[in-house]
This record gives C-alpha cells, sequence and structure tokens, in this order.
C-alpha cells in the first residue's frame, strides 16, 4: 500500500539546505531533486522521497557537516532504501 505525502520537517529542511552547496554531476536525478526540494518546488515527501534524500545526504556526504541528530534521520531512512524503491 502507497503511504501518503507528508510535509517536510524542520530537521530535513536543515540536511536539504546543507545538500543544496554540493556538488553533483550534470543532469542528474540527485541534482534536480535537490534543486527542487531547495527552491520549494516540492513542499511533501513520500517514504521513497525520503529514502532517495537520505541516499543522496549519504552519497555526497564528504561535501557538507551534518549534526548527530541528522545523521541519525539518514541512516534510519537509508535502512529503508532498498525496500521502499523496490
Amino acid at each position: 500500500m502507497k503511504t501518503p505525502a507528508t510535509p517536510i520537517t524542520e530537521l530535513e529542511q536543515r540536511i536539504i539546505a546543507k545538500l543544496s552547496s554540493a556538488t553533483y554531476p550534470p543532469a542528474t536525478a540527485s541534482k534536480r531533486f535537490v534543486c527542487d526540494l531547495h527552491d520549494g518546488y516540492v513542499k511533501q515527501l513520500s517514504d521513497r522521497g525520503r529514502a532517495f534524500l537520505a541516499f543522496i545526504a549519504h552519497r555526497f556526504r564528504r561535501q557538507y557537516k551534518l549534526t548527530e541528530e541528522e545523521w541519525a534521520w539518514v541512516d534510519e531512512h537509508r535502512a529503508k532504501f532498498g525496500a521502499v524503491l523496490k
């Protein structure tokens, strides 16, 4: 069953703000997704969107610093990545 999208939390907004300063390969889904989130085009995320955000945060982790609370969120949602995106 598909879960409905819910508003982006303040913690997720902080992660998105840090991700927006990272450098991405041109014309990639990661770059477009983070730009859309940061610019406010996307105001809600599903479980799948949160899992993708966590995947991006982990993949480009060397370009910014996250707090322990933010890393805990990334780890929690990254664990769901494989199951959610199938």
